[in-house]
């Protein structure tokens, strides 16, 4: 058990009186013999990393790591050991000593270290800048073959000398791990990027009309901001500051937006935009008359130039999209009224000009009268009719000056149709008829004649009526109706 040797020695004695025997054991212990493995965890090149496992036998109690660099250990196992070379590959006699009662073992095995000839280097262009930040790396590394760049979680590459470029702020570190397949070294580098301003141009749109205010804002928290604006000259004289803005174009054209901000960290950021300025349409159009009676008809001719729609609003409450609209106007007053006639006009760009024109609308002396009847049967008639109206009435009959005033009475004594007319006029000119026509009705004369007048029974006799002026017939046979045509039989 664990090395040792058990010995069993037994004695046998005897006489004439008996046997007897007697036993004891004897433990043989082992002597110590030193082994031990190694196994080397990284390159051969320094820093070398060995892992030693202790495989000893013959029961030791005692051990003694010697590793030739200076270090000396006393356990039975050391775990890991690192070992370094400078300029020259150096060798490392590593021994182990065992030891137990029964005696002393060691055993010498040789390390070789290479020498790390690498040494990792490098530069970036800037170390802290606005975002985004671009980064060119110069490579300063010596003996070096492979390359292994990191910002952990965000930018990996095996380039020489690689760039990048951070857009968003904030503290990163660079990392560069370089090799020659043996060796290796690290070198790190910290970049911080800073918050950038936005430079963003708001306006309603990018397309507007000559002399329209255009408003330019942008939401940037920037504490400097200048806006740059381009001019008729092509050149950008116009200078704004301030996070809100407004200009009118006043003649068409394209035109160049810039907004310049800088925040409190002095970052910097730019925008540009380029504004279409359209020309309006020319508005205009001519009346057929500018002043007139009531009730005035007014057509209008549209002389308009480069629209496209038309909205018409006219001093009366109507409003029309035609492009040559009629319009009636009405004057229920005694004084002249001043009607205003207003066109807008409208390109495809929803530029648009507008024109005035005034109408005057003359009062109408407004001649009326009501008939106190259609007609009359009773001849003479004195017909007498009060009429309503402005300035001067004038009353005829059937083309015949009868009367002058608000009233008329005049005495008809024929059969007949009677066209009666007020004319009403003011001193504006303006002239306004009223008309209606009365009758004089005809009485009935009955008369008719029966044939033959005389006959034998049965005696069929057909009556012809000469009855004038009648419009309905009743024959009577001894007070008893029996027909109401013109000429029954």
């Amino acid at each position: 058990l664990n090395g040792i040797t058990p010995y069993t020695i037994t004695l046998s004695v005897s006489n004439q009186c008996g046997n007897h025997s007697a036993s004891q054991q004897i433990l043989v212990l082992p002597r110590p013999e030193a082994e031990f493995s190694e196994t080397m965890t990284s390159t051969t090149c320094s820093p070398v990393s060995v892992e030693f496992d202790n495989q000893s036998s013959g029961n030791p109690d005692q051990f003694i790591w010697d590793f030739g660099n200076g270090s000396v250990i006393a356990q039975q196992n050391p775990g890991n050991m690192v070992f370094t070379a400078d300029n020259e590959p150096t060798d490392y006699e590593v021994i182990l000593m065992v030891q137990n009662e029964c005696g002393i073992d060691s055993i010498t095995q040789v390390i070789t270290v290479m020498p790390n000839l690498v040494e990792a280097g490098f530069s970036v262009s800037q170390i802290a800048a606005c975002a985004p930040l671009e980064v060119a790396v110069t490579n300063l590394s010596e003996a070096a073959t492979d390359y292994s760049w990191q910002i952990p979680g965000l930018f990996v590459s095996n380039e020489e000398a690689p760039e990048l470029t951070l857009t968003e702020p904030g503290n990163y570190t660079l990392f560069l791990y370089a090799t020659d397949g043996c060796g290796s070294s690290s070198a790190q580098a910290d970049i911080t990027v800073l918050q950038s301003p936005e430079a963003n141009i708001v306006t309603d749109s990018w397309e507007t009309c000559e002399g329209v205010v255009v408003q330019y804002s942008t939401p940037s928290g920037a504490t400097d901001i200048l806006w740059l604006l381009e001019t008729e000259d092509e050149d950008y004289d116009l200078q704004f500051t301030g996070s809100t803005v407004t200009h009118t174009y006043p003649q068409s054209g394209a035109y160049g937006v810039e907004l310049h901000v800088t925040s409190a960290n002095q970052c910097t950021a730019n925008e540009q935009g380029e504004m279409w300025v359209h020309a309006p349409p020319v508005a205009s159009f001519t009346a057929a008359e500018s002043e007139g009676c009531s009730p005035m008809n007014v057509c209008l001719t549209n002389t308009s130039t480069g629209a496209e729609s038309y909205q018409w609003i006219f001093g009366n409450g109507q409003v029309s999209p035609e492009s040559d609209p009629c319009v009636l106007f009405i004057n229920e007053s005694d004084a002249v009224s001043t009607m205003p006639i207003l066109l807008t006009a409208t390109n495809q760009f929803q530029c648009s000009d507008t024109y005035e024109h005034l109408i005057s609308v003359l009062p109408s002396p407004q001649a009326a009268f009501t008939l106190p009847s259609e007609g009359t049967c009773d001849l003479p008639y004195v017909l007498t009719i009060t009429g309503e109206g402005n300035g001067d009435l004038v009353w005829s009959i059937n083309g015949q000056v009868t009367a002058s005033g608000h009233q008329m009475s005049q005495e008809l004594t024929q059969e007949g149709d009677y066209h009666i007319v007020l004319t009403g006029s003011n001193d504006l000119g303006c002239i306004d008829t009223h008309s209606a026509a009365f009758e004089a009705y005809p009485r009935p004369v009955a008369g008719f004649e029966a044939l033959p007048a005389a006959g034998c029974v049965p005696h069929e006799v057909q009556f012809i009526s000469s009855s004038t002026n009648a419009s309905f017939y009743q024959c009577y046979f001894d007070n008893v109706t029996a027909s109401i045509s013109q000429d029954p039989d």
